[in-house]
């Protein structure tokens, strides 16, 4: 019965020490990357990954520039 206790406390320090590791690792990767855009973001075809946020306005600024001095017409 002793053993079954012991080897029952061992299996639930290793899952706690998983756990507590997979915590500790996904903060210090959010926290390295957290001003980073991930891979694979894209607006309207142009790619935005790997730019911090300054970078990633000063794109959508060359990009939305040429739209915004565009003239709209409204038809009703």
């Amino acid at each position: 019965m002793k053993k079954v206790w012991q080897i029952s406390l061992i299996i639930l320090l290793l899952l706690f020490s998983i756990g507590v590791g997979t915590i500790l690792g996904m903060h210090i990767f959010f926290k390295q990357n957290q001003n980073i855009i991930f891979s694979g973001v894209t607006i309207e075809g142009y790619n935005f990954s790997g730019l911090n946020r300054a970078e990633a306005k000063e794109r959508l600024k060359k990009i939305t520039k040429p739209i915004l001095n565009k003239d709209i017409i409204l038809e009703g």
